[in-house]
Protein backbone atom coordinates (compact mmCIF):
# COMPACT_ATOMS: atom_id res chain seq x y z
CA UNK A 1 0.00 0.00 0.00
CA UNK A 2 3.00 2.55 1.13
CA UNK A 3 4.86 1.48 -2.85
CA UNK A 4 0.82 2.51 -4.12
CA UNK A 5 0.62 5.82 -2.24
CA UNK A 6 4.10 6.76 -3.53
CA UNK A 7 3.32 6.21 -6.99
CA UNK A 8 0.77 8.86 -6.95
CA UNK A 9 1.28 12.50 -8.36
CA UNK A 10 -0.29 15.16 -6.34
CA UNK A 11 -1.72 17.84 -9.01
CA UNK A 12 -2.55 21.27 -7.99
CA UNK A 13 -3.44 23.74 -10.59
CA UNK A 14 -5.43 27.19 -10.91
CA UNK A 15 -8.22 27.40 -13.53
CA UNK A 16 -9.01 30.79 -14.70
CA UNK A 17 -12.41 31.80 -14.38
CA UNK A 18 -14.16 35.01 -15.69
CA UNK A 19 -17.70 36.11 -16.28
CA UNK A 20 -18.74 39.52 -18.87
CA UNK A 21 -18.18 43.19 -17.89
CA UNK A 22 -21.99 43.11 -16.99
CA UNK A 23 -21.40 40.51 -13.77
CA UNK A 24 -17.99 42.15 -12.83
CA UNK A 25 -20.55 45.19 -12.13
CA UNK A 26 -22.00 43.07 -9.19
CA UNK A 27 -19.36 40.65 -8.21
CA UNK A 28 -21.12 38.57 -6.38
CA UNK A 29 -21.68 34.58 -7.86
CA UNK A 30 -25.44 33.07 -7.70
CA UNK A 31 -25.49 29.37 -7.37
CA UNK A 32 -26.36 28.63 -10.91
CA UNK A 33 -23.20 31.02 -11.76
CA UNK A 34 -20.86 29.39 -9.31
CA UNK A 35 -22.11 26.04 -10.69
CA UNK A 36 -21.20 27.27 -14.20
CA UNK A 37 -17.63 27.75 -13.48
CA UNK A 38 -16.88 25.05 -11.56
CA UNK A 39 -18.40 22.71 -14.39
CA UNK A 40 -15.70 24.87 -16.85
CA UNK A 41 -13.04 24.17 -14.69
CA UNK A 42 -13.73 20.39 -14.48
CA UNK A 43 -13.67 20.36 -18.14
CA UNK A 44 -10.55 21.63 -18.10
CA UNK A 45 -8.98 19.09 -15.40
CA UNK A 46 -10.60 16.45 -17.87
CA UNK A 47 -9.03 18.21 -21.38
CA UNK A 48 -5.62 18.07 -19.13
CA UNK A 49 -5.66 14.37 -18.18
CA UNK A 50 -6.33 13.73 -21.73
CA UNK A 51 -2.89 15.57 -22.98
CA UNK A 52 -1.01 13.76 -20.37
CA UNK A 53 -0.51 10.66 -21.74
CA UNK A 54 0.00 11.57 -25.26
CA UNK A 55 2.01 14.11 -24.31
CA UNK A 56 4.19 11.62 -22.02
CA UNK A 57 4.20 8.48 -24.55
CA UNK A 58 5.80 7.68 -27.91
CA UNK A 59 2.77 6.50 -29.63
CA UNK A 60 2.44 10.08 -31.29
CA UNK A 61 5.18 12.23 -33.14
CA UNK A 62 7.16 14.81 -31.19
CA UNK A 63 5.35 17.37 -33.27
CA UNK A 64 2.07 16.49 -31.99
CA UNK A 65 3.04 15.98 -28.41
CA UNK A 66 5.01 19.49 -28.71
CA UNK A 67 1.11 20.82 -29.46
CA UNK A 68 -0.51 19.01 -26.84
CA UNK A 69 2.02 20.38 -24.46
CA UNK A 70 1.06 24.26 -25.81
CA UNK A 71 -2.84 23.53 -25.43
CA UNK A 72 -2.03 22.51 -21.96
CA UNK A 73 -0.19 25.85 -21.23
CA UNK A 74 -3.65 27.04 -22.44
CA UNK A 75 -5.57 25.83 -19.68
CA UNK A 76 -3.49 27.48 -17.08
CA UNK A 77 -3.55 31.13 -16.03
CA UNK A 78 -0.74 33.04 -17.77
CA UNK A 79 -0.20 30.56 -20.12
CA UNK A 80 2.19 28.54 -18.00
CA UNK A 81 4.37 31.73 -17.46
CA UNK A 82 5.24 34.51 -14.77
CA UNK A 83 1.56 37.16 -15.53
CA UNK A 84 0.81 40.35 -14.52
CA UNK A 85 -3.39 41.20 -14.57
CA UNK A 86 -3.21 44.30 -16.66
CA UNK A 87 -6.41 45.01 -15.07
CA UNK A 88 -5.80 45.00 -11.44
CA UNK A 89 -6.15 48.11 -9.58
CA UNK A 90 -2.81 47.81 -7.23
CA UNK A 91 0.08 50.01 -8.05
CA UNK A 92 3.30 48.62 -8.90
CA UNK A 93 1.27 45.96 -10.88
CA UNK A 94 2.27 43.07 -8.99
CA UNK A 95 3.75 39.86 -10.97
CA UNK A 96 2.12 36.48 -10.32
CA UNK A 97 4.28 33.31 -10.32
CA UNK A 98 3.81 30.60 -12.77
CA UNK A 99 0.91 27.73 -11.78
CA UNK A 100 2.66 24.87 -9.80
CA UNK A 101 2.57 21.55 -9.22
CA UNK A 102 3.47 19.18 -6.61
CA UNK A 103 5.00 15.39 -7.57
CA UNK A 104 5.96 12.54 -5.65
CA UNK A 105 7.19 9.54 -7.04
CA UNK A 106 8.21 5.59 -6.00
CA UNK A 107 11.99 6.20 -5.55
CA UNK A 108 11.58 9.44 -3.35
CA UNK A 109 9.43 9.99 -0.19
CA UNK A 110 9.76 13.86 -0.96
CA UNK A 111 6.61 16.57 -2.72
CA UNK A 112 8.85 18.29 -5.31
CA UNK A 113 7.09 21.75 -6.38
CA UNK A 114 7.62 22.21 -9.99
CA UNK A 115 6.04 24.74 -12.45
CA UNK A 116 3.25 23.52 -14.94
CA UNK A 117 5.87 24.49 -17.89
CA UNK A 118 8.19 22.37 -16.13
CA UNK A 119 6.37 19.28 -15.57
CA UNK A 120 4.70 18.84 -18.99
CA UNK A 121 8.18 19.74 -20.59
CA UNK A 122 9.94 16.46 -18.10
CA UNK A 123 6.71 14.39 -18.94
CA UNK A 124 7.18 14.82 -22.47
CA UNK A 125 11.21 13.74 -22.15
CA UNK A 126 10.41 10.65 -20.12
CA UNK A 127 11.88 7.40 -21.81
CA UNK A 128 9.01 5.30 -21.43
CA UNK A 129 7.18 4.10 -24.52
CA UNK A 130 3.80 4.86 -23.19
CA UNK A 131 2.39 6.56 -20.49
CA UNK A 132 -0.80 5.53 -18.30
CA UNK A 133 -1.94 8.45 -16.19
CA UNK A 134 -5.34 7.88 -14.75
CA UNK A 135 -6.78 9.97 -11.89
CA UNK A 136 -6.77 8.22 -8.47
CA UNK A 137 -9.25 9.91 -6.74
CA UNK A 138 -11.83 12.59 -7.60
CA UNK A 139 -10.51 16.07 -7.93
CA UNK A 140 -11.76 18.88 -5.07
CA UNK A 141 -12.24 22.40 -6.25
CA UNK A 142 -11.67 25.06 -3.98
CA UNK A 143 -14.15 27.70 -3.13
CA UNK A 144 -14.05 30.22 -5.82
CA UNK A 145 -12.02 33.60 -4.82
CA UNK A 146 -12.35 36.95 -6.98
CA UNK A 147 -9.01 38.36 -7.84
CA UNK A 148 -9.48 42.00 -9.22
CA UNK A 149 -11.89 41.22 -12.40
CA UNK A 150 -12.02 37.49 -12.41
CA UNK A 151 -12.92 34.36 -10.51
CA UNK A 152 -9.90 31.95 -9.24
CA UNK A 153 -10.12 28.54 -7.90
CA UNK A 154 -7.58 25.57 -7.21
CA UNK A 155 -7.76 22.01 -8.10
CA UNK A 156 -6.19 19.06 -6.15
CA UNK A 157 -6.71 15.67 -7.59
CA UNK A 158 -3.96 12.50 -7.24
CA UNK A 159 -3.10 10.74 -10.26
CA UNK A 160 -0.97 7.51 -10.74
CA UNK A 161 1.09 7.50 -13.21
CA UNK A 162 2.56 4.14 -15.12
CA UNK A 163 5.75 3.99 -17.80
CA UNK A 164 5.29 1.08 -20.11
CA UNK A 165 8.71 -0.63 -22.45
CA UNK A 166 7.64 -1.43 -25.81
CA UNK A 167 6.97 -4.78 -24.89
CA UNK A 168 4.17 -3.51 -22.65
CA UNK A 169 5.84 -4.17 -19.18
CA UNK A 170 5.34 -1.51 -16.52
CA UNK A 171 9.09 -0.40 -15.51
CA UNK A 172 7.46 2.38 -13.47
CA UNK A 173 5.10 2.60 -11.38
CA UNK A 174 2.34 0.23 -9.53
Amino acid sequence: MKAFRLAIAISIFTCLCSWTPVFAQTMQLSEDQEESIKERCNIMIRDYQQYLSIIGGKGKSKPVREHYVKQAYKLFIGDCEPYVNEKSKKVPKEVMPAVQMEVSSIKSKNVVTRTQKEYLNRLMALPYDSVVIKRAQTHKLSDLVLVDDHWEATATYYQIFKGFDESGNVIYGG
